[in-house]
């Protein structure tokens, strides 16, 4: 059975992600988003600021999310939310972005 996951195509760094316990700041389908078990980092290196990053497209963190965290507003009003992680692992997977508009993709981790 697939495993579900949500992608998210960030310039945050992984250390940066630790430290705030999860990926922010994100517009999610609050629904869908807490059906899901797995969140995916994947690297958009435009809008880096720091050296040593991985290549543009790269899945570079997966975590198990353990909640959804309120995370102020968009300029349309939206709800933005930090997907919380508590564990996690670093991985290397190149090529994982297909170019979706969107930054947010709800996935598995089989996809």
């Amino acid at each position: 059975m697939p495993h579900s996951a949500i992608a998210v195509f960030t310039a945050n760094s992984r250390d940066e992600i630790l430290e705030v316990g999860g990926s922010a700041s994100w517009v999610v389908a609050e629904k869908q988003a807490r059906r899901r078990e797995f969140l995916v980092c994947i690297r958009n290196a435009r809008d880096v600021d720091f050296h040593d990053h991985e290549p543009h497209g790269t899945a570079f963190l997966v975590g198990r999310i353990s909640g959804l965290k309120p995370h102020g507003y968009d300029k349309k009003g939206m709800q933005r939310w930090i997907i919380e992680i508590n564990e996690y692992a670093l991985i290397d997977y190149p090529e994982a972005w297909g170019e979706w508009r969107n930054p947010v993709k709800y996935t598995t981790l089989e996809e």
